[in-house]
């Protein structure tokens, strides 16, 4: 792919039922940016897409050469994926952005692994103050906009900025730095995402955008936190527990000391926890809910199979070399102290609640 082109693989699961996509991979579906953002996964309006256009890739390059001394935070599952498609190492997928960015003009370039555990402190804070049970983290800003226009459960999401929010304000606010912030994510719903926080993060790319222009470079030292969020907070608040699961209907149960959670992922599986809310039946304290099936190792902005049997494997590959380099220990890291150490959640605050769409906009509307 070159900086000129907007054109990406549609891995849109509905397409792959209507036969545009075949398993042997010679029928490909291309869309552009906009098409994939229009698609009923997002159920995104048009002023919104018209939003969205400002995160073309094209655009935001054009946008680099006056923004000199750039920030960039990169998705660790963006790195991981990267390394899976070109057969390199995290190390050397890291490496390569890195290279790529600093070239184009960039002071600093840092993975989102050291936010993500920064985030799930101050879940824990949030967890703590927040009365509405269950306690549902959105991993994503499709999740968002499922609770928000499609439930009345939106009061349960952890009222939190997303973390690529979470260390622009840190960069931005505490170290004085208001440079342009690009976020490089694993899905197009980041782009989504950071209109909504148009103060904070200043551009979004994804890893599929880029994937053609990286080189491999030799490989920088790497250290993740484990994928999962509400695995994260169970073990942190009972430690000296055995955690214990299982699946029951598409929905991974977690049981740690006295707290149960849910690992929740794709439209499915978030169909039946509303259903269980309704029913009074929803025996979980913490729930992590994805919008994509698979969660974040299989977002939309990854470079993907151009099968299904292919996507498969390159979820898998991700998740794998990902998990190579997972530090129990990284919460002891220097940068994640000091970035623990000045900010606070109150300044930190979202404000998550469902919303009456009027008939007009459910027109302009597409849904799953």
């Amino acid at each position: 792919m070159s900086e000129n082109s907007d054109q990406v693989i549609c891995i849109h699961p509905v397409l792959e039922t209507r036969g545009m996509v075949k398993e042997d991979g010679d029928s490909v579906y291309h869309i552009s940016l906009k098409d994939c953002l229009a698609c009923s996964g997002c159920a995104i309006t048009e002023d919104e897409i018209t939003l969205l256009s400002k995160q073309d890739p094209t655009i935001i390059f054009r946008e680099l050469e006056n923004r000199p001394g750039f920030n960039v935070v990169v998705s660790t599952m963006a790195i991981s994926n990267l390394a899976a498609a070109k057969d390199w190492t995290a190390q050397e997928a890291y490496s390569s952005i890195h290279d790529f960015f600093m070239k184009k003009g960039a002071s600093n370039v840092i993975h989102d692994g050291y936010i993500q555990v920064v985030w799930r402190q101050l879940l824990l804070d949030c967890f703590k103050q927040q009365a509405d049970r269950p306690f549902i983290i959105p991993r994503c800003a499709g999740s968002i906009v499922y609770f928000e226009r499609k439930t009345q459960y939106a009061k349960n999401l952890a009222q939190i900025k997303p973390f690529p929010q979470v260390y622009a304000h840190y960069i931005k606010k505490c170290c004085n730095n208001p440079n342009y912030l690009i976020n490089l994510a694993s899905c197009y719903d980041r782009k989504l995402e950071a209109s909504r926080y148009p103060e904070e993060i200043d551009a979004v790319l994804t890893i599929s955008e880029i994937s053609g222009l990286l080189e491999k470079k030799e490989g920088m030292d790497l250290s993740f936190p484990i994928i999962n969020d509400v695995e994260a907070l169970l073990r942190a608040m009972n430690p000296n527990d055995k955690l214990e699961t299982k699946t029951r209907r598409g929905i991974i149960e977690y049981t740690c000391g006295n707290l149960k959670g849910a690992l929740v992922s794709g439209a499915t599986a978030n169909t039946i926890l509303v259903k269980m809310l309704e029913q009074g039946s929803c025996p979980y304290d913490i729930i992590e809910s994805n919008y994509c099936p698979f969660g974040c190792e299989a977002g939309g902005g990854l470079i993907r199979g151009e099968s299904a049997a292919r996507r498969k494997t390159m979820v898998a590959k991700t998740v794998q070399i990902h998990n190579s380099v997972i530090d129990n220990h990284i919460m002891t890291n220097t940068f994640v102290s000091t970035v623990a150490n000045q900010i606070c959640l109150e300044e930190l605050r979202a404000e998550y609640k469902s919303i009456e769409i009027k008939q007009e906009e459910k027109e302009k509307s597409l849904d799953w």
